[in-house]
């Protein structure tokens, strides 16, 4: 059997697992006496960092239950959309959730705008400190998709870590130099998104392309024991990422583009309730289920929604960390569920 990895995050004296257990997907894909015997899977097999957040539903719980009695020196690293002192209480929550009373990495989660930023920093980052002192917090990091802020957190240094997405398809955040130049400064690096929210779905190449960056800690979410082994194989002795797989992976940025839906759901809410991000994500959906499998009639009514109530007001397109264009997105998306539907 493969054997964990282990790789250190910047200069913070943590060494932590390759692959990292990213915990969306217990959330969203598994129920919580699954979630709970996958987690205690994957600490079996010495996935040592676990990434959750407040904003990941029931997650944290799933986390808590699974590891309770045998986390030892399990990592947690937890998040908070909150912008000012009340995070504390969302810190709270969330040690109660995790059933521990302290996480090794808090971030402030989702820092996509420059007035936020600054918000966290005059506003939350004082209180987040005050629970550092009272031994709650171990290291303080944040994640962002935008590079701007990724180039401001990095320059102003305020950070143990940062977390930003990275994958063959989005390389040019981290790959063109920046990544190194953070690593130089010693903050670590939590690569989110290697497989781009389940549209980028070839592991081999996901990790070969990943495993040339020594700074990169991948954190990969899992939904069956399987995968995680077959992830951590594939680190343990990863494909070279050489010109055969360069030309794997400008192939596979071919077929799918790079504008694509990582299934984020920052978009949301709607103000007219439209579920934006499952029409976004509509091609990931019709890829993984097929016509026969995905729910063809809540699809339809969530394309009609958009087409009757959507005033144009853009707001999910100001939230995207991805700048995409929606508006001009959402209508080809129904035009290929309807080509699908009528049998094209």
């Amino acid at each position: 059997m493969s054997h964990v990895k282990f790789r250190p995050l910047g200069a913070t004296g943590l060494k932590v697992s390759i692959p990292c257990f990213g915990g969306l997907h217990l959330a969203t894909k598994l129920g919580p006496r699954e979630a709970e015997k996958l987690v205690r899977y994957a600490v079996e097999r010495g996935i040592n960092l676990f990434d959750t957040s407040r904003a990941y539903m029931d997650s944290e719980e799933k986390i808590g239950r699974g590891l309770e009695n045998i986390r030892g020196d399990i990592l947690y690293c937890t998040k908070s959309m909150r912008r000012d002192g009340t995070i504390v209480e969302e810190l709270d929550a969330s040690l109660m959730a995790l059933r521990t009373g302290y996480v090794d990495i808090y971030m402030f989660h989702s820092v996509d705008r420059e007035e936020d930023y600054r918000s966290v920093i005059r506003r939350a980052l004082p209180a987040v400190e005050r629970a550092r002192q009272a031994g709650k917090i171990g290291l303080l990091g944040l994640s962002t998709h935008s590079r701007r802020i990724l180039e401001l957190s990095a320059r102003e240094g305020v950070f143990d870590c940062l977390q930003f997405p990275f994958n063959h398809a989005h390389r040019a955040g981290l790959a063109d130099g920046l990544g190194d130049e953070i690593a130089g400064k010693g903050i670590g690096i939590l690569a989110m998104k290697p497989f781009a929210g389940g549209v980028l779905n070839d592991p081999e190449l996901a990790v070969s392309f990943i495993a040339q960056y020594p700074w990169a800690v991948p954190l990969v979410g899992f939904e069956k024991k399987g995968e995680i082994d077959q992830i951590i194989s594939l680190f343990e002795n990863p494909p070279p990422f050489d010109e055969r797989m360069r030309a794997r992976a400008d192939a596979a940025v071919a077929r799918t583009g790079s504008g694509f839906c990582c299934g984020c759901e920052y978009c949301q809410p709607c103000p007219q309730g439209i579920s934006v991000a499952a029409i976004m994500y509509y091609p990931v959906i019709e890829r993984q289920y097929g016509r026969e499998k995905m729910d063809a009639v809540t699809l339809q009514r969530h394309f009609e929604r958009f087409e009757n109530d959507c005033d144009q007001c853009r707001q999910c397109e100001s939230k995207c960390p991805f700048s995409l264009p929606i508006l001009e997105m959402a209508p080809r998306h129904h035009r290929r569920f309807v080509k699908l539907m009528n049998g094209g």
